[in-house]
């Protein structure tokens, strides 16, 4: 359940950076837009730390513990590898898992985005048209991984 509202929050936000969501201005669909990402960002995180006690309990071998599986997600290095090994994991996938190391891939490129388009754009429309491809993109792919990774982690903790 917390995975399928993170994974509805992401699209709603990935809708919203392509400016696909009619809300009229567009101060309204970014308020829209950094809502959903941060609350599907931690309907992300809860479910990570949910879903690695829970494989932990029925046996299941985990590289991290709930704890460190979500605080990776800021350790800076740790971060490049630790979420998307996890929820490999969780998906009951083998190592790399084409889906995820995708979502990660462009969660690292969107991030790094978001460093650098500043010091290059000086007007913000430009900053939001420079980024919002691949923010949707990202959001887009984390609604899905989320989505899939729990549903064979259901599958894997019923068989």
């Amino acid at each position: 359940m917390i995975a399928r509202a993170s994974a509805a929050s992401l699209v709603v936000a990935s809708a919203c950076a392509l400016g696909a969501v009619p809300l009229g201005v567009g101060g309204v669909r970014a308020g829209v837009g950094v809502v959903s990402t941060l609350l599907g960002g931690i309907l992300l995180l809860v479910w990570v730390g949910v879903a690695t006690a829970r494989s932990r309990r029925h046996g299941m071998a985990t590289s991290a513990g709930p704890a460190w599986a979500i605080i990776s997600f800021f350790v800076p290095f740790a971060n490049l590898w630790i979420p998307v090994r996890t929820v490999t994991e969780l998906a009951g996938r083998a190592a790399p898992w084409p889906l995820a190391w995708a979502w990660w891939s462009t969660t690292l490129l969107d991030r790094a985005l978001h460093l650098v388009v500043p010091q290059l754009v000086a007007v913000p429309d430009g900053y939001a048209a420079a980024t919002a491809p691949v923010t949707a993109l990202h959001l887009g792919l984390a609604a899905v991984t989320v989505w899939v990774a729990s549903r064979d982690h259901e599958a894997t903790l019923r068989a």
